[in-house]
């Protein structure tokens, strides 16, 4: 659903645990938990075990071509079009003073505005074919 749905997502890949079932929002970094009260109201979080096989036998990192050796894996995905991972280098761009070591608020708003970004709309030019 998160991947097909069209509906923008902020994801987080987690191993699995048990207290992910319990507490959720427990399994979220700290960037994760700040920023998220700021993002759209049409941006879902969701948390997913990206190692879990999918039908066609890959896992997410593998069918989506993700990093999972950043931590946490994080992607955006939005408007049917492919995940796009939060990585430190994309993080990086959207904030406004480049600190040397961020804190956890600049790195929060610095994804505020990556996902924000992430999620518009984009107008595709359409070719015609014969």
């Amino acid at each position: 659903h998160v991947f097909f749905s069209g509906n923008p997502y902020m994801v987080q890949c987690v191993a699995p645990s048990r207290s992910i079932k319990k507490n959720p929002s427990g399994a979220l970094s700290e960037v994760i938990t700040l920023a998220s009260s700021a993002l759209p109201s049409d941006c879902g979080l969701a948390i997913l075990d990206c190692k879990e096989k999918l039908p066609s036998g890959k896992n997410s990192f593998e069918r989506f071509k993700i990093d999972g050796s950043l931590d946490p894996p994080l992607f955006v995905v939005a408007n049917g079009r492919p995940p796009k991972q939060v990585t430190p280098q994309a993080l990086s761009k959207h904030m406004p003073n480049a600190a040397l070591f961020p804190t956890t608020k600049q790195q929060a708003a610095a994804l505020i505005s990556l996902v924000i970004r992430a999620i518009e709309p984009k107008v595709a030019a359409l070719s015609k074919t014969e």
